[in-house]
């Protein structure tokens, strides 16, 4: 199947025209990459957090784009740096306010720009097959779970995951699968 799709064109440089929407403060460290493999990030009202996450997941992030829909600089995909990111925000905010703090905070910090511009190509698409799903829906309530796909030996797992977080997870470069997953599933909250 072919789909168009966005991407996000980054380049080094000042954000022109960016709204001065920022966290109060924020902190980032570089790590060295953990060698168990554990990951994440998380959006809640009071800011966010993130650890051993690339520049790239971090965009991802913040833009809540697919992995596959970030070109930039060849850098951006070799064996670049993790980092960690704690920032607060200047009072409750929304999911889309902090991705904008987000936004701001790498534009101002590494001094990354971006634009959107649409490409068509070739997609992955879940579906559900006839038969129930055989999968376990949870209650999960706490923060943003996008970063709920993570690798373990022979595998991936997934827990409190919506059907969009899965296929985001699946195309996120945890696997080489070199091209956007869509969600056409049409199922609601969330699954382990």
């Amino acid at each position: 199947m072919r789909l168009t799709w966005s991407i996000v064109a980054l380049a080094i440089g000042t954000l022109p025209g960016r709204a001065q929407t920022r966290f109060e403060v924020a902190s980032i460290k570089q790590l060295a990459p953990d060698p168990r493999g554990m990951i994440g990030g998380n959006i809640e009202p009071a800011g966010f957090s993130g650890d051993f996450l690339t520049i790239k997941t971090y965009i991802q992030i913040a833009f809540n784009l697919r992995w596959e829909a970030i070109v930039g600089p060849a850098w951006l995909n070799a064996d670049a740096p993790t980092y960690s990111i704690r920032a607060k925000a200047p009072g409750p905010a929304s999911k889309d306010q902090i991705r904008a703090m987000l936004q701001s905070l790498l534009a101002e910090r590494f001094g990354l720009q971006a634009h959107k511009e649409q490409r068509e190509g070739p997609v992955y698409v879940l579906i559900v097959k006839k038969s129930e799903p055989k999968i376990r829906s949870v209650d999960y309530e706490k923060g943003d779970a996008d970063l709920c796909v993570h690798p373990t030996p022979g595998g991936l797992e997934a827990r409190h995951c919506s059907m969009a977080a899965f296929a985001r997870g699946l195309a996120g470069g945890l696997i080489a699968l070199g091209r956007p997953v869509v969600d056409a599933t049409g199922l609601p909250g969330r699954y382990e």
